[in-house]
């Protein structure tokens, strides 16, 4: 199983460190605050994206898609909503949902593969 979630591109901040990028989208009932180097960004503010958070290695693009591992280090509830943190090797991925299949798919120190990938995805879905 997987999250599979289509995603605007609403901001792209620069953080504080330099080079890294916080980039902010919208999907539906969920949305996601990713920091990421900006040597490694494919997107823009605008993009449509899809992002799937997957336990094992979801297919992708080398050189177009960007994918990461991490582990699942925060899950609370936070004003009738449920926030999800996931280190990806110090990048830091907040997820804010409302949705029980997202909330429910992510445990304690989960090792998860994040891919983010333009639209358009060439990928069939899983």
């Amino acid at each position: 199983m997987s999250i599979n979630l289509m995603c605007s591109v609403v901001k792209i901040d620069e953080s504080k460190i330099p080079d890294i990028y916080l980039i902010n989208m919208s999907c539906g009932e969920t949305s996601i605050q990713m920091d990421i180097h900006r040597s490694v960004n494919i997107v823009k503010e605008g993009d449509l994206v899809e992002v799937v958070i997957d336990k094992k290695v979801p297919t992708y693009i080398e050189g177009r898609d960007f994918v990461a591992h991490g582990y699942v280090v925060s899950k609370r509830e936070v004003g009738g909503s449920t926030r999800i943190h996931v280190s990806l090797w110090g990048y830091l991925v907040v997820i804010n949902t409302s949705s029980r299949a997202v909330v429910e798919f992510f445990n304690y120190m989960d090792k998860v593969y994040i891919r983010m990938s333009r639209s358009p995805s060439p990928y069939p879905k899983t």
